[in-house]
């Protein structure tokens, strides 16, 4: 009974084996050419689409000649499966290292982030701390463990470890050449993106790393796991335009998120994908952040498939071609910028800051603007309280007010004014009217006018001359332009009607919370030189304007003449011109106005001092302002800030 079954077993096993016999035969033999065929055929089917990132656009001198350009370099990825996590900061750590002077808003959403991400990045290792790493003395491979490794290791089946020392961020810090703030913020932007793409091997750092951690990296793997140097395109800047140009960085979340939104497409704009969003560079600042759109360009993409079925040979198909990024060509004279740099470098005191702007009067064209930069800011474009330059607000508002220029006021050097207030005058000038006082910088006779013009007169005749416009390339500063220049936010006892009347005295000659950027006062007088014509300040050349289209303001050129005559008194006025003694102003037929606030640092009396002027006085072709901030006290508008104004406007005028 069992042999009769094993012999039909035996019987259904044969048959079953000579059905596969005969289709392999089938396969293999009989139908060899066209299953090779069939197989060369579907392999020349497969294809792949890859994108073409393209070239970011670069920023030019006014010349032509490169301010922005872009360099091969590395930037730095890190392999957070490999990376020893002991270098992530803790929020303690972040406060240690943040540089004072910064805002607590920045710090405090750097704070919010680390506190979200920082747990979900340890959550797989099991522990709120990151663990030891230790490393095989025979093949180097390293793994993370809370003691020494109990198992072989998976490379040399050896049990002989011992412990990879911590890398710190300060080490990191040094071997990038950089401040351990730094590190710490390009940790967080890391972990950032990690968060958003979880699955991906690596996530970037830095944009841009020196060559010599690039060669220590390569050298060391061992000792700095994790981080690996990765060839990609960087920006190099000229230090001469390094305030006009900005940075850029790498993307973050809210990046991908604005860059891949759907609705972009409704507003003509190219919609990313994923993919193309993190390699790319977006602008942080300045020209590169207010163009970001136009210098990014847009991706191209391509597929690659087989040609032919006897080799490996490829063709590639354009499916969207790649738009490289704008060229943009500013309005900025590379010698002038450069002079203007030096100047407020050379003239800036110790614990102040200096400012320069020089822009072309018969566009607005900014031709030069620099700042110190002991503190990162931009002091060109923040606001200052800017002293008597400010008193053109105050003529403006007077004139527009009806007042008449003849009128007579009497300064009594120190006086209190009937309507609240009180001011102090240098000199006691007597009876004076608009010229004259002007032309001394009378503190009396403004004081007065801006008392009885008020607040409104004032604020429309800051708003009249261009101190409320838009920023110059965004916000900056202290935002008090949203106010025309007239700060009346600041807390104080009582009726704020009556705080407001009591200030308008100090406002009407710069000082107490009148409030204004150099940019803005380079612009009042602009306008003023240009007979009225409402300049807007521009970098770029493609914002140029038609100077058909600039509309002309009737008031400012109802009294632009008159202005004019006082601001070139000013300095041709042998007796009482406040910048009667630079002759540098007087050689180039300057006109213009000095500017005095009082300021104090730490308790110690210090002075904004400044000048802004044009030339020619009788055809102006460009204006200039130079601020220096804290200068020690006696040391006025004109001393300190004409021959820099002077030797601004000269080269202006050889280019």
């Amino acid at each position: 009974m069992y042999e009769q079954r094993l012999r039909r077993l035996l019987a259904v096993f044969y048959v079953l084996l000579g059905v596969i016999g005969a289709r392999a035969f089938s396969l293999q033999v009989l139908g060899a050419e066209e299953s090779a065929g069939r197989t060369w055929a579907s392999l020349a089917d497969r294809s792949r689409e890859f994108i073409v990132h393209p070239r970011r656009g670069e920023i030019l001198w006014a010349d032509g000649s490169k301010m922005v350009s872009n360099v091969p370099t590395y930037g730095l990825e890190i392999l957070w499966g490999t990376v020893d996590l002991r270098i992530v900061p803790t929020v303690e750590d972040l406060r240690a290292a943040y540089p004072a002077g910064l805002s607590a808003e920045r710090r405090s959403a750097l704070e919010s982030k680390l506190r979200r991400v920082r747990p979900k990045l340890l959550m797989p290792a099991g522990a709120t701390q990151p663990q030891q790493r230790w490393a095989c003395r025979y093949c180097g491979t390293q793994r993370a463990s809370r003691g020494a490794p109990t198992r072989r290791c998976r490379d040399c089946t050896s049990l002989d470890y011992e412990e990879v020392p911590p890398l710190y961020p300060e080490d990191l810090a040094i071997l990038l050449e950089t401040s351990v703030h730094r590190v710490h913020v390009a940790l967080i932007a890391a972990m950032g993106r990690w968060e958003m793409n979880t699955h991906w091997r690596s996530h970037a750092m830095l944009a841009r790393i020196p060559d010599s951690a690039v060669e220590s990296l390569s050298l060391f793997p061992e000792r700095f796991a994790g981080l690996v140097p990765l060839a990609r395109n960087g920006r190099e800047v000229d230090a001469a335009g390094r305030m006009i140009a900005g940075g850029t960085r790498l993307p973050d979340r809210e990046d991908l998120a604005r860059l891949t939104d759907e609705r972009r497409a409704a507003r003509g704009l190219h919609v990313f994908r994923t993919e193309s969003v993190s390699p790319a560079l977006v602008g942080s600042s300045l020209i590169e952040k207010e163009y970001d759109e136009l210098l990014r360009g847009i991706p191209g993409l391509s597929e690659r498939s087989r040609t032919r079925a006897s080799d490996f040979e490829a063709r590639t198909d354009v499916i969207r071609p790649v738009q490289d990024g704008t060229d943009l060509r500013t309005t900025l004279l590379r010698n002038v910028q450069l002079l203007a740099l030096e100047e407020v470098e050379r003239g800036a005191p110790e614990g102040g800051h200096g400012a320069a702007v020089v822009l072309d009067v018969r566009s607005g064209a900014v031709i030069a603007l620099a700042s110190t930069s002991r503190d990162a800011m931009d002091h060109a474009r923040s606001h200052v309280m800017p002293g008597s330059v400010y008193k053109i607000v105050t003529a403006v508002a007077l004139l527009e007010a009806g007042h008449s220029p003849d009128e007579i006021l009497t300064c009594e050097g120190r006086a209190r004014i009937a309507t609240g207030g009180r001011y102090v005058c240098m000199h006691s000038d007597g009876d004076i009217a608009l010229r004259d006082a002007f032309v001394r910088s009378c503190n009396g006779y403004f004081s007065q006018q801006a008392a009885a013009v008020g607040a409104d007169g004032l604020v429309a005749a800051a708003r009249r001359l261009g101190l409320a416009a838009r920023p110059l390339l965004g916000t900056f500063g202290s935002g008090r332009s949203t106010r025309a220049g007239l700060e009346y936010s600041r807390p104080g006892k009582g009726d704020p009607e009556l705080w407001r009347r009591w200030n308008l005295p100090q406002i009407g000659i710069g000082q107490g919370a009148a409030s204004a950027s150099p940019l803005q006062i380079a612009v009042a007088y602009a306008r003023i030189a240009a007979g009225g014509r409402l300049l807007q300040p521009f970098v770029l050349e493609r914002d140029r304007p038609d100077p058909a289209t600039i509309p002309v303001d009737p008031v400012l050129a109802r009294w632009a003449p008159f202005l004019r005559d006082a601001a070139r008194s000013v300095v041709a006025d042998e007796e009482h011109g406040t910048a009667r003694r630079e002759a540098a102003l007087a050689a180039l037929r300057a006109a213009g106005k000095t500017g005095t606030a009082d300021t104090q640092v730490r308790g110690v009396k210090r002075n904004n001092t400044s000048f802004v002027g044009y030339a020619p006085y009788d055809d102006p072709r460009y204006c200039a302002i130079v601020v220096f901030e804290n200068m020690p006290q006696k040391r006025y508008g004109a001393e300190a800030a004409g021959d820099p104004v002077a030797r601004l406007l000269a080269e202006a005028l050889r280019e």
